[in-house]
Parts: C-alpha cells; structure tokens; sequence
C-alpha cells in the first residue's frame, strides 16, 4: 500500500471514530502529514471536509466557522482553485445545518473580505453570489439586489457564462 493510501486510511479512520480534534489538527497545523507536498495539501483538504461534516452532523456550525478561519494561513500556502473548493465545501456544511442563516450571512461577509484582501477574485464572486441566495432567503431584499447589481457589473466585464446565469437566477427569484 503506498504512503497516499495510508494516509488517506489514516483520515477516513479517524472520521469513523469521529475523532474531530484530530481532524482539525491535521487540518490546520500539517501534523501527521507526509512530506510530500502534494500529498500534505491532500490531506489536510480531506481532513478538513471530513471535520466539517463530523461538526455538521453534530449540528456544530459555528465550529465549522472557526475552522474556516483558522485555515486561512493553510489557505494562502495553496493553489487558489484548491482554496475555492475548501472555502466553498465548509460553506455549505455551514448551511447543511438548520438554523444558521444569520451564521452563514457573516461567514459570507467575513470570507468576501477576506477574498478582496487576499486577491481571490474568482472564490469571491462565488462567495457573493451564495451570499445574495442566503440574503433573499432572509428576505433581505434591498441588501440582495444591490449585491446582485454589483456583481452583475463584474461578472459582466469578466464574460463568466456560467456565473452570469447562476446570478441571474438569483436575481429572477
């Protein structure tokens, strides 16, 4: 069995075992890890998810919040594509639990921030545009078209089909 595999056994073991101060461990400080680049980074994005969904079981969403932001540092060492599909999965364990709107609104506002700081353009019109839904699910119409609006603009000038209709069907609601 190579080193990967055994690894990858390692973060699905203690997922089983429920173990998630091991997980965010892992997760967030690179311990336990190979180290092999490529085989660290997979593994602290699995840990990660496989925390996130322990905590999202359990109903533990602002867990899952902290978590998103004590991986930040984790999250400037990466690939920007790899940090938009942790980003994104712990957003939506977030919203996996009920009750949280008002959590995953701030998570939302905090990780835009945090995207314009750090240049992460791409995640952040994702970001947005999850963040418009939860606005017109909290009926917080004003604030959701004039985010809508604005991202619209961008998202225009950037030709992003694909974002352009998912913003368009929030808009359309």
């Amino acid at each position: 069995m190579s080193d990967s595999n055994q690894q990858t056994d390692v973060v699905e073991q203690a997922a089983q075992r429920g173990d998630v101060k091991w997980l965010i461990s892992m997760a967030v400080t690179g311990a336990n890890v190979p180290d092999d680049e490529e085989d660290k980074t997979k593994m602290r994005e699995r840990a990660s998810a496989e925390a996130a969904k322990l905590m999202s079981k359990s109903g533990d969403a602002d867990a899952i919040a902290k978590l998103l932001v004590d991986l930040r540092g984790f999250l400037g060492e990466i690939p920007k594509a790899k940090t938009a599909k942790i980003v994104r999965t712990l957003i939506d364990e977030v919203s996996a639990v009920e009750g949280t709107l008002e959590l995953q609104v701030s998570l939302c506002e905090d990780t835009i921030d945090w995207c314009n700081k750090e240049k992460h353009t791409f995640l952040r019109q994702r970001v947005q545009t999850k963040l418009s839904s939860m606005l017109l699910n909290a009926k917080k119409y004003p604030q959701c078209l004039a985010l809508i609006t604005e991202l619209l603009r961008e998202v225009k000038r950037l030709d992003d089909k694909p974002l352009l209709i998912e913003i368009h069907l929030v808009e359309f609601q």
